[in-house]
């Protein structure tokens, strides 16, 4: 009997499951809600609409912070429940599953990440990091004796990766990403408007309006929040440029990682990645203009990966069908 493979993405703002010969079958946010007795009262999209709105007896939560399980409980009952809805309840054999991790977690971080697949129902658990996996999604040759860079911008962490023969040449892990691009806007929110804004409504103005540049043509959009001073509702109206600055210290971070490890990388290397440019792959690659600001920061050509989202677990299902051919790019647990 077959046993059956798939691929996960385990992000911290987002879970996608990968099926052969299916494609994505399941793309939820990684939040769960729990009672005061933790059973389990929603995961993916229905928890998420709970968040910030729960009352004192539901807690809506993030089991998974930068990339790395925070919550080993509330991870493995969320994922057991994303198994569930992916491939069904009843099963002969329990499926293997190629699973993304952060480049730089721990070994302590990645033998956790192992067992709670195990513990949700996962027969043997491989790990790839997330960058080789979107390198993959991407379509970027990593089998090739070139040198590739792959940024991978997710919810909670960058990873930025030089590939070469399959395997990893040099990498750098930052904790920090989309959530933390969210983050950034509620505070200048709070400090310059003085209104408190949720994180919904954060990642709302991150993508509709944030930029990593300004832009020609400014945009704007009304926000409604809560007055710091008063209490009372409040209505602003904010534009895209006068965002840029609240964000440039995150965008400085990811820019010093890329130099870091360019920094480590032989010159011969260097100069394919100057021929071939980097590729952007994950949520934040959407920011608008910040393939701009890479191409002229790093100062080689910067392309945004087709379908960025989903680049590192359709990478992960490759990996999953090709074990022999990527095995220098996965930890067998």
């Amino acid at each position: 009997m077959i046993t059956q493979r798939i691929a996960i993405d385990l992000g911290s703002s987002a879970t996608r499951i990968y099926i052969p010969r299916k494609g994505v079958v399941l793309d939820e946010p990684s939040v769960i809600a729990k009672t005061p007795d933790n059973k389990i009262a929603a995961v993916g999209t229905d928890a998420l609409e709970m968040m910030e709105r729960t009352p004192e007896a539901l807690l809506a939560t993030r089991p998974l912070s930068s990339g790395v399980v925070a919550d080993f409980k509330m991870t493995r009952l969320m994922l057991e429940q994303f198994i569930i809805d992916s491939i069904g309840r009843f099963r002969l054999r329990k499926p293997e599953a190629m699973i993304t991790v952060s480049s730089g977690a721990t070994s302590t971080e990645r033998r956790a990440v192992v067992d709670v697949a195990k513990t949700a129902g996962i027969s043997n658990p491989f790990l790839i990091d997330a960058p080789v996996a979107a390198a993959l999604g991407a379509g970027i040759p990593i089998a090739d004796p070139t040198g590739n860079l792959i940024v991978h911008i997710g919810a909670g962490s960058t990873e930025i990766a030089v590939i070469s023969l399959s395997g990893v040449v040099a990498s750098h892990s930052i904790r920090v990403g989309g959530i933390t691009i969210d983050n950034a806007i509620a505070r200048y929110m709070r400090q310059n408007h003085k209104i408190s804004i949720g994180a919904a409504t954060a990642e709302e103005i991150k993508r509709l309006v944030a930029s990593a540049m300004p832009r020609q043509q400014d945009e704007t959009i009304k926000v409604q929040g809560r007055d710091t001073i008063g209490g009372m509702p409040k209505q602003i109206e904010v534009s895209s440029n006068e965002l840029v600055d609240s964000i440039e210290g995150i965008l400085e971070q990811i820019v010093l990682g890329i130099r870091q490890v360019m920094e480590r990388t032989s010159p011969e290397l260097v100069a394919d990645i100057v021929e071939h440019g980097m590729m952007l792959t994950g949520g934040t690659a959407m920011l608008h203009k910040l393939d701009d600001l890479m191409r002229k920061v790093v100062g080689v050509p910067c392309i945004i990966a087709q379908d960025p989202l989903y680049c590192a677990v359709k990478g992960a299902n490759i990996a999953m069908t090709n074990l022999d051919d990527y095995k220098k790019s996965f930890f067998v647990n």
